[in-house]
Order: C-alpha cells, then sequence, then structure tokens
C-alpha cells in the first residue's frame, strides 16, 4: 500500500503548476501540454486513487464475487457435476504417519456402504482406497490420518468414519449437495457444527496437508479439502459391500474438549484357524492331535496356556495302578498324624525358608542408649526430652534425674546440669535427686 501512495502523490505532483515547484518546475506537465489537460489527468488520478483505495478495503469479497461468476462461465459441466458414493474422487490427503500422499479414494456411505447415492454435507462416511476397499483411512490413537487394512489389523486407532462438513458460508444452505470443485471439512466425532471449546465442526478436524486432526478453531482458519472427482469405472455388479463394523468405545476426552461418540472399536488381532493354547502359533499338519477339541478346547486350557489334554495317555490307568498313589487323604487318615504331633527335624529344616536364602537378613542395630547417646549433638534438646519422661523412666536414664521425686531434668551422678533448677521454689524437696535408681542428697 506504501508504494501506491508513493506513486500516485509523484503523479499528483506532476499536476500542480510550475511555479509552485521551484527548482523542480521543469517536471511540470504545464510545459508540455495545457492547463485542461492538467486538470483531466489530475481528476482521472483521483477517481483511480479511490477506485483503488475501495479495492483494497473489500478485497476478498470483489475476489469472491467475480470469482464465483468467473467460475460459473468455465467448465460448467465439470464443476456442476455431483459427486457421488462410490465414485473414485482425488482429495489431496497427506498420509500423518507416513508423510506421504493418501492414493485415490472412494467415499462409503458409513450407515449404507451400497449406497451409490449422492453425497450430501452432513453424511457420516467412511474413506477407503479406491482400487482396496479393505484399505481404510481412520484416525489412530495420536490424531494422525493413517491407511490401515482392516482384514490384517496391526494398530488401534480412534475413528475409521468421519462426517463430512460444509463451508462455513453455506451453513444456511442446510444439507446440500456436494459437487465437484467443492470444499469439505472432514472430522471426526459428534456431528455439530459449532462447538464452544473447539470452534467449528468440533476438536477433530483434518488438516489435509499434515493429516493431523485439530481443532476447528475460527470460521477463516478451518482446514478444507478440495473434493474432485476422477473418471472411474462403473461399480462392478454384484459386488458385495464391507460387513458393519462394530461401535467403537468413547475415547478420553481431553482436556477442556467435550467427549467424542460414535467412536469405532480397536481391531484386535484374532486367533487364527488351527491355533491352540492362549497364543497364536500356527499348528503344524502333522500335529493332528492338537487340532482336536478334546487337545485343544477351552476346558483344558490353563490361563498361560501351557496345559495340553491327551486323554490316550492315561487310558485304562486306576489309582490302584500308580505308585506313589495320588490320592492325598485317603478315608481315615489324619494330617500330621492327629493330637500331640511333633515334626521331625528334617521336617522343620524343610519349613524354613533360611535354608533356601542366598544372603542371610541384615539386622540393623537400633540405639541402646536412646536420646542420651546423642547429647553432644548441639541439635538435641536433652533438656526438653528430659522432662517429656514419666517419673518413673526418668531416675533409670544415662542422662536425666528426677530432682524431689516430682520433676525430670538434665543430669548426671553429679546432680542437675543446669543449676537454676535449684531456684524453682515448685518443688518442695530440691536437696534431693534420683539417678539412674540410686538416691542422692538428703535422702533421710
Amino acid at each position: 500500500m506504501i508504494y501506491t501512495l508513493i506513486v500516485f502523490v509523484l503523479l499528483l505532483t506532476l499536476t500542480i503548476e510550475s511555479n509552485y515547484l521551484g527548482k523542480l518546475k521543469i517536471l511540470s506537465l504545464q510545459n508540455i501540454t495545457s492547463k485542461s489537460n492538467i486538470l483531466t489527468i489530475r481528476h482521472g488520478l483521483l477517481i483511480a486513487f479511490l477506485l483503488w483505495l475501495v479495492y483494497y478495503l473489500f478485497q476478498s469479497e470483489i475476489e469472491s464475487l467475480f470469482g464465483k461468476g468467473k467460475e460459473s462461465m468455465t467448465d460448467v459441466e465439470l464443476e456442476t457435476k455431483v459427486v457421488k458414493y462410490r465414485e473414485t474422487v482425488n482429495l489431496d490427503l497427506t498420509n500423518g504417519v507416513t508423510k506421504q500422499p493418501v492414493p485415490l479414494l472412494k467415499i462409503l456411505n458409513a450407515d449404507n456402504k451400497a449406497s451409490t447415492g449422492e453425497i450430501k454435507v452432513q453424511d457420516r462416511v467412511m474413506l477407503v482406497d479406491a482400487e482396496d476397499e479393505n484399505k481404510m483411512l481412520v484416525m489412530n490413537k495420536n490424531r494422525y490420518l493413517m491407511m490401515m487394512d482392516i482384514a490384517v489389523p496391526k494398530e488401534s486407532y480412534n475413528y475409521n468414519t468421519f462426517w463430512i462438513k460444509p463451508e462455513v458460508e453455506r451453513i444456511d444452505e442446510g444439507n446440500y449437495t456436494v459437487k465437484n470443485g467443492d470444499k469439505i471439512a472432514i472430522a471426526g466425532g459428534r456431528s455439530k457444527n459449532k462447538t464452544s471449546n473447539c470452534g467449528w465442526f468440533g476438536c477433530r478436524v483434518l488438516n489435509a496437508k499434515n493429516g493431523y486432526f485439530s481443532h476447528g478453531k475460527s470460521a477463516n482458519k478451518v482446514p478444507y479439502v478440495l473434493i474432485k472427482g476422477v473418471e472411474n469405472e462403473e461399480p462392478m455388479e454384484n459386488e458385495e459391500p464391507m460387513e458393519n463394523e462394530e461401535p467403537m468405545e468413547n475415547e478420553e476426552p481431553m482436556e477442556n474438549e467435550e467427549p467424542m461418540e460414535n467412536e469405532e472399536p480397536d481391531l484386535a488381532p484374532r486367533p487364527a484357524p488351527g491355533t491352540f493354547g492362549s497364543g497364536t502359533l500356527p499348528v503344524p499338519p502333522q500335529d493332528t492331535i492338537l487340532q482336536t477339541p478334546a487337545a485343544s478346547g477351552p476346558d483344558y486350557e490353563t490361563t498361560h496356556g501351557s496345559m495340553i489334554n491327551h486323554p490316550e495317555l492315561t487310558k485304562g490307568l486306576t489309582t490302584d495302578k500308580v505308585t506313589p498313589k495320588p490320592i492325598f487323604y485317603e478315608p481315615g487318615t489324619v494330617k500330621y498324624n492327629g493330637l500331640g504331633y511333633v515334626p521331625s527335624y528334617s521336617e522343620m529344616v524343610y519349613l524354613n525358608n533360611y535354608p533356601f536364602e542366598s544372603k542371610p537378613q541384615e539386622l540393623h542395630e537400633g540405639n541402646p542408649h536412646g536420646f542420651c547417646n546423642t547429647k553432644d549433638n548441639v541439635l538435641n534438646n536433652i533438656e526438653e526430652k528430659c522432662n517429656g519422661l514419666p517419673t518413673n523412666v526418668c531416675s533409670t536414664t544415662d542422662c536425666c534425674i528426677l530432682i524431689g521425686g516430682t520433676k525430670c531434668v538434665e543430669g548426671d551422678e553429679n546432680g542437675p546440669k543446669n543449676k537454676v533448677i535449684y531456684s524453682d521454689t515448685s518443688i518442695k524437696n530440691r536437696d534431693v535427686y534420683y539417678y539412674k535408681g540410686e538416691c542422692y542428697g538428703n535422702c533421710k
């Protein structure tokens, strides 16, 4: 804008009369044309400046107005073609995991995958590879768009169905039919147009450039996708649509985000036919016995899949033919020989754990002297600790004395450490004290 203003001022300066330009009067247009022509040029410059100013202020509105008219006049038939389900389209998407372009796609109606009707905004759809419908676009747990082969699922995901959303400017048109060249938004989660916390179309709106699902935000920041039809053959007759998928479990909502509905399930790998136990290892053809119900049925499995029943191995066996007998508690027997049983030394050793300990237990010794052993530590107030002792405990410690038989203070056989205690009139017999069970002073 600044350069346009500079050019306008320079041109306008050339239309000024020469006697007002001083040393620059040689540049005046009056030297080469008449005053009437200069006025015409001046008025033309002013009109051009006003037109430019209007365009500058309302550029987007003017371009959209004339742009729509231009589009309607060029290749009208292609631009107005309605996009239908199961037709091949190019959405120019990016695989968010591999960062590679997504191949040509088919859009399937999530509620009726065999439908070939017109696609409308607010429809719930599935996006599949145009050449292999088992390859489907999904949103993984990290919010990235990725292509997954649903016949051999390898990774869990959150969504495999999405919502076709309109341009914000066309919201008032309702559920209009999508045409070739229209801008659409691809969203996951709930079918909402505007949310209070994530903006337009919710918290999972696909960005085609990086393959990541983020917030729709404001109207001018919605990441749209341009839908372009591709010439393709008609769908084959008697082509069977994919089976309906099970509903997904609800995803944990992020902070300040609304919980999502209509989520699809994680497709966990299923054991292949001819497997046994809790694993998924294939059974060799020669091990036919492992493929029988008696050998691989759930009734004969343990929690870790390590037990396999072989009934032919125990055929004809009875408890009388097995040594030692497999019956632990036969009728008439008493565990440990009943009343008065004393275990032998070998049994006691076997029942103790210490012979099987690789390292003896460590015993952490305590402080046998208690707080008296830390009296040299200035951080420990021995006087306060002695004051808190009961009278019957005070007179038996190494660092406390019971003066007058009533008050416990810090001291030893030489009396209290703090001699001020003798001035305490609340103690009647201050001339006697007890230390470690012995009486000192006036003990009579």
